[in-house]
């Protein structure tokens, strides 16, 4: 286990590396890009969808910075087998190849979250509420796992899968309550009853807005995607990992 985790750390560490080689912003552009997205959305929504929203700007992150991981991680992981290039040289376990791609857009989350650590000081809002959004983040991580196990799998077979899943999550970006709220909105409420990323967001801003723990049905809604898309993914990537070297 310990060497499975090790390769995985590895590989993720060398193509963190090789992605920020010759690019004149470098790992600053992580903080960049979400910068540049929070104050676009900022700008555009305050006053009218975010008027009536407390400390906004935080409400406003948190849903930006969660759903990017989740899109980003699960749209890269859909080549991490089809492109791998030594897949047929060496014996190994497929999954690390997968477990890399989350670990590298962690590393990179991680200069993300800077970003919150700054909106949070500005606005004055206690600092350990950070703390919770990295107890959330652990359980998105699973989640976006094995969303990742199963798009890899099935992207060697479905070579399109990556452009559908692209369109999806864009779909899903504008059902997410990410730059508006929710509430009294019962058709995109019903909606996101099924949307793993409403449970992970509304407990994250639960927790660091209001400080309070979040109704039951969002903490089960927090604990079991994860679990469920970690065993289905899982299972249907090593039921498919025997025909990947044919299908390369």
């Amino acid at each position: 286990m310990s060497s499975f985790f090790g390769l995985s750390w590895r590989l993720a560490a060398v193509d963190f590396k090789l992605r920020n080689e010759g690019s004149y912003l470098g790992t600053l552009w992580y903080f960049l890009n979400p910068l540049l997205l929070f104050l676009t959305l900022n700008f555009v929504f305050a006053q009218r969808l975010g008027a009536d929203i407390p400390d906004y700007p935080v409400y406003l992150l948190i849903g930006i910075l969660l759903f990017n991981f989740f899109t980003r991680t699960t749209l890269d992981a859909t080549q991490a087998v089809r492109e791998s290039g030594f897949i047929k040289s060496f014996t190994f376990k497929r999954e690390a190849l997968v477990l890399s791609v989350v670990l590298k857009h962690l590393m990179a989350h991680i200069f993300e979250s800077g970003l919150f650590f700054v909106v949070l000081l500005l606005l004055g809002l206690p600092l350990y509420s950070i703390l919770i959004y990295f107890l959330i983040l652990f359980f998105v991580a699973i989640f976006v796992f094995g969303c990742s196990l199963l798009l890899a799998a099935l992207t060697m077979f479905f070579t399109d899968l990556a452009n559908v899943w692209s369109f999806f999550t864009t779909l899903v970006w504008f059902a997410t309550p990410i730059f508006y709220s929710i509430e009294g909105q019962e058709t995109l409420l019903w909606v996101n009853q099924a949307n793993p990323m409403y449970y992970f967001i509304t407990a994250s801003r639960d927790g660091i807005l209001t400080g309070v723990v979040p109704e039951l049905q969002i903490v089960i809604g927090v604990v079991l995607f994860p679990l469920i898309t970690l065993s289905l993914g899982l299972y249907v990537f090593n039921a498919l990992k025997p025909k990947f070297a044919e299908m390369i």
